[in-house]
């Protein structure tokens, strides 16, 4: 299983080298890689990937280095994953074999294979609570390990507040009885706590200004007044992202799955383990009880509105059809052969719908712009500032296409978004637009290069 999932990650350590891409969120995050916790809108972002781009940052990592960060924290996720369903399934040939398809399923899910191979937080987030359920933290197992994991997840996704709460609630009278769980789950609370309450003073450092509203302290919601949504909308956003990322797929035949693995239960079967039973005893509450907040949560304020079907807001759901999937795989060994049968089949259909039917996530290739169009643009920017850091101007354009197409080449560059302009500014190195983009007076500068992304053209300007 170890080395299947190493051979996973070698297909994504090919992908991002021969292909890095930083789109969305990601280019975001390269374009401040020089700070540890930036501001986007009225968001603080929480810190720990930021700070893993930071570091990479300091080094002066090549750019196609940067995605190896979500490929590593892939391999953490589906060894753990595997781990718990080798636990769950036991370690037959029939565990192993669906062992190996689950986690083949999540590699290549539709949202699961993107986010693993570009700078989200959503794949180091499936990396924690994998790790966190296969290390025992529904069970309340004592550990430091655990306290240390708990800890880095809830400085990366704010889902982790939801678990924490849920795991809270679940086992409030065992928490208050016993000193270690009391101290423990106190030193818990106090990470979200103190973020909470380190938002004002983050805000003065990055921006100079405390928080203008609650959207923007305590709430912290990437969005204007009034936080709350339409729900209409919301819930239209929702179904799109759940559709588009195949995650209702999924859960449709999972949830079948279920309903074939009661009808054909035989209860004097016992489970391939112990501790199936225990785990999903334990799990079915906790999953449904954190879903069902952050759920509310999302349709009560609708996150994503900017960007209408988000695929993005499936990923808890789907982080947790994983977890159901091989469960219900679990409960097949007690049913009789026909529900069996049905239960199994079911599962792996749905894992086998929800693959991402892209090639590019399947087939490492080079991409003709970052082996062709960055190295001339670094070699170009090397050439006209050798002994200094170059400052990059671009012309109007739509920010998130800038960041996609040039944030990886002018990563060590200075890089200036301006508006119309009359005259190329005497500031400037390199002035980047599309042509229509470029200032009637072009002062000292001449024309270098002319790029074409895609169908997007490019001229390059650089000084005398």
């Amino acid at each position: 299983m170890t080395a299947f999932a190493l051979l996973l990650l070698a297909q994504k350590i090919l992908i991002v080298l021969w292909d890095p891409v930083f789109t969305g969120d990601a280019g975001i995050r390269m374009d401040t890689a020089f700070r540890p916790i930036f501001l986007l809108g009225n968001r603080m972002w929480l810190p720990y990937l930021q700070l893993h781009i930071w570091i990479f940052y300091l080094l002066k990592m090549p750019y196609r280095f940067y995605n190896l960060i979500p490929c590593f924290y892939f391999f953490v996720a589906v060894l753990s994953l595997g781990l718990l369903s080798l636990r769950q399934l036991g370690r037959t040939w029939p565990g192993i074999l669906f062992t190996l398809a689950l986690i083949l399923g999540f590699a290549q899910q539709q949202l699961a294979s993107r986010m693993s191979t570009t700078l989200y937080q959503e794949i180091l987030g499936a990396a924690f609570l994998y790790l966190l359920l296969d290390l025992g933290a529904l069970q309340l197992r004592k550990s430091r390990i655990l306290l240390a994991l708990g800890i880095l997840a809830l400085l990366t996704r704010d889902t982790f507040q939801f678990y924490l709460l849920s795991l809270t609630l679940l086992n409030w009278k065992t928490i208050v009885r016993d000193g270690d769980y009391r101290r423990s789950f106190l030193l818990l609370w106090a990470v979200p706590a103190g973020w909470l309450l380190s938002i004002p003073f983050l805000h003065l450092w990055h921006d100079g200004r405390f928080p203008r509203s609650l959207v923007e302290w305590p709430l912290m919601i990437n969005k204007d007044d009034p936080p709350v949504s339409l729900l209409s909308l919301s819930l239209s956003s929702l179904w799109t992202g759940l559709m588009f990322s195949r995650a209702a797929i999924l859960a449709l035949l999972v949830v079948l799955s279920g309903l074939a693995i009661r009808w054909g239960s035989k209860r004097a079967a016992p489970l391939p383990e112990n501790g199936a039973g225990e785990f999903s005893r334990r799990f079915t509450p906790f999953s449904l009880l954190s879903l069902g907040m952050i759920y509310c949560a999302i349709i009560l304020f609708n996150p994503t509105r900017a960007t209408f079907g988000n695929s993005r807001m499936a990923f808890p759901l789907l982080e947790h059809l994983f977890v159901w999937a091989l469960l219900a795989l679990a409960a097949s060994y007690s049913c009789r052969t026909a529900q069996r049968c049905t239960a199994r089949i079911l599962v792996i259909v749905g894992l086998v719908l929800s693959l991402n039917p892209t090639a590019r996530a399947w087939i490492p290739r080079h991409n003709e712009v970052t082996t062709k169009v960055y190295p001339d643009l670094e070699r170009l920017l090397h050439e006209v500032s050798p002994n200094a850091t170059p400052v990059v101007c671009f012309g109007p354009d739509t920010i998130y296409d800038l960041y996609a197409r040039f944030v990886a080449p002018t990563l060590y560059a200075q890089r200036r978004y301006l508006p119309e302009v009359p005259r190329i500014p005497g500031y400037c190195t390199v002035w980047i637009s599309r042509p229509e983009a470029v200032p009637p007076d072009i002062g000292q500068f001449l024309k270098a290069r002319e790029y074409k992304l895609g169908k997007v053209a490019y001229e390059v300007y650089r000084e005398r």
